[in-house]
């Protein structure tokens, strides 16, 4: 079978060695019912800021940086959650209300919406966390989508009755794509590069993978594998998917203990705490050889509910979790809060969040936990809302690097407050930065200081100066992270650093010149996305008048 990756709409083959892509998942045991080895994984539990709404199923998204959410069941209102500040913000109105249990896909810019129920033919629905603006896209050629995945570029959607399609954000195009053959969709995945499917073959009752040939317009052969139709939804790891399901035999009753898989008799008392797992049954699929592994012993986690965070699968309902690598097993510590259905769960490359959901209450939970499995390696924690005077200003993606001084230092031969070469600026009438408020830094346009701003304006337009990271480093040890939002080419004043930020939002304005003298200057606004602390030494200001 090839796998095919999707570029624009269906083009390219994966050209990865099979030999880089095998994951060496545990081997069936040889004792049957042997339990792999336990581990306390420890790491730390916190509990979230309140979302402004709650509900099952909520439909939200990761965008690398933030979580946005948006309210199925109440007003038509979205909102943004930024971990590192622990804080919750309104963002604009959706166009529509969205529905629960949409699927969500980053495209890298944008936040795409896949609703479950009868509103395709409307079109989906994208959100821009950079221009905190929403959109939606031209119908889809069927009006019911029940699953999606986005690959390179497009999204592969399946309707209800099987058919399928792709779409193509750069064209805001539908194509019509070939039917599987002689097989019964199940689901779409996405390795990131490719779409797969996973079908039921006409014939017995195993499932199997496959993927499209977009330089010919075919589907592949289907490649059986062990897993059936009660099987976990897979999980993809990087390199593999993995399906790991506890058996229904295992499965806890509704008088449930805290033990992993036990099951308790209406009236009992539950056994105390063990780390033992149970036996879970599944297998994986590595998509570069074609070639299925079985597991026989998956710790007792079921990664229908599981995240991958790199090197571990985290079932955080069970408070378990699996190194798919070794086999290893873990146990986490207990959560701080009521188990519940249908709650929000992401990775952020940091924590587990989990969000909402129903506990048995009479209205959806607004509350949510984190879960950092791996303390100590993450910027978390560190304190806000304390100012403190900017040393460094960095732009990664676009070379920039300045120590940065305070208005009041003199330097010999230029005038007071005039900001002097080869260094930035902080101008003492804004804020500190890490205080909430607005912190101002500028630099001329020249070689060396802020021109890479100037050039990308001019050669690439407003657009380009925005979604951008900027990294301030303070005297106290801390990194601002901030992301561009907004840019004026010719600002006269300085209300971009003002207009409309909420009381307890941190800001950064950055300037340049676009001219000689009083000429309107280049302001760009970014928000305050993470803070970190570092040990590396303050870059050491050599500042010197500039002609």
């Amino acid at each position: 079978m090839r796998t095919i990756a999707l570029t624009t709409l269906l083009v390219a083959t994966l050209a990865v060695p099979a030999s880089s892509q095998e994951v060496a998942l545990p081997s069936p045991s040889s004792e049957a019912g042997a339990a792999a080895p336990v581990e306390e994984l420890g790491g730390t539990w916190r509990r979230m800021a309140a979302a402004p709404f709650g509900a099952v199923e909520v439909p939200g998204g990761w965008t690398g940086t933030e979580l946005v959410l948006a309210d199925p069941i109440g007003k038509r209102r979205a909102a943004s959650y930024l971990p590192a500040l622990d804080r919750w913000s309104a963002v604009a109105r959706p166009p529509r209300k969205l529905l629960a249990g949409s699927e969500t896909h980053w495209t890298g810019t944008e936040l795409l919406f896949v609703e479950p129920r009868g509103t395709a033919r409307r079109g989906l629905t994208l959100y821009d966390p950079v221009a905190d603006e929403w959109r939606t896209t031209a119908p889809a050629p069927f009006n019911e989508i029940a699953d999606s995945a986005w690959a390179a570029g497009a999204l592969v959607v399946a309707s209800a009755a099987g058919a399928l399609a792709a779409y193509d954000r750069e064209s805001d195009a539908w194509a019509e794509l070939p039917p599987l053959p002689a097989a019964r969709l199940r689901s779409l995945h996405s390795t990131g590069e490719v779409v797969l499917a996973m079908v039921h073959p006409d014939e017995g009752a195993e499932l199997a993978f496959v993927s499209l040939d977009g330089e010919a317009g075919t589907w592949g052969e289907p490649v059986v594998g062990p897993l059936t139709a009660g099987s976990a939804p897979p999980l993809w790891i990087g390199d593999a998917f993995v399906s790991i399901a506890v058996p229904p035999e295992l499965q806890p009753s509704e008088a449930a203990s805290s033990v992993p898989g036990e099951v308790v008799e209406p009236g009992a008392e539950p056994s105390p705490p063990s780390t033992e797992p149970v036996l879970a049954v599944g297998a994986s699929f590595h998509p570069a050889s074609d070639a299925w592994t079985a597991i026989d012993d998956g710790c007792g986690i079921d990664t229908g509910g599981a995240v991958w965070a790199d090197p571990l699968i985290l079932d955080v309902d069970r408070q378990l979790g699996v190194d798919p690598r070794t086999g290893q097993c873990f146990t986490l510590p207990g959560s701080p809060w009521p188990e519940r259905e249908g709650a929000f769960r992401v990775w952020t490359g940091n924590e587990v969040l989990e969000v909402s959901g129903d506990a048995g209450g009479a209205r959806p939970r607004r509350d949510g936990v984190a879960y950092d499995p791996y303390p100590g390696g993450d910027s978390l924690g560190v304190a806000l809302d304390k100012g403190s005077r900017p040393v460094r200003v960095t732009i990664p993606s676009l070379g920039i690097d300045l120590p940065v001084v305070w208005d009041g230092r003199k330097v010999p031969g230029s005038s007071p407050g005039y900001p002097a070469c080869d260094v930035a600026l902080s101008w003492s009438a804004f804020d500190l930065p890490g205080e909430p408020g607005t912190a101002w830094i500028l630099a001329h346009a020249q070689p060396g200081m802020f021109l890479p701003l100037l050039e990308t304006l001019d050669s690439k337009g407003k657009a380009a100066l925005l979604g951008r990271e900027v990294q301030v480093q303070l005297r106290d040890g801390r990194v601002l992270t901030y992301r561009t939002f907004r840019a004026n080419p010719r600002a006269t004043n300085t209300n971009i650093g003002s207009r409309g930020r909420k009381a307890d939002e941190h800001r950064l304005v950055l300037q340049t010149s676009t001219g000689i003298g009083s000429a309107p200057k280049l302001l760009v606004a970014a928000r305050l996305v993470d803070v970190a602390t570092t040990d590396e030494p303050r870059p050491k200001p050599r500042p010197r008048a500039c002609g």
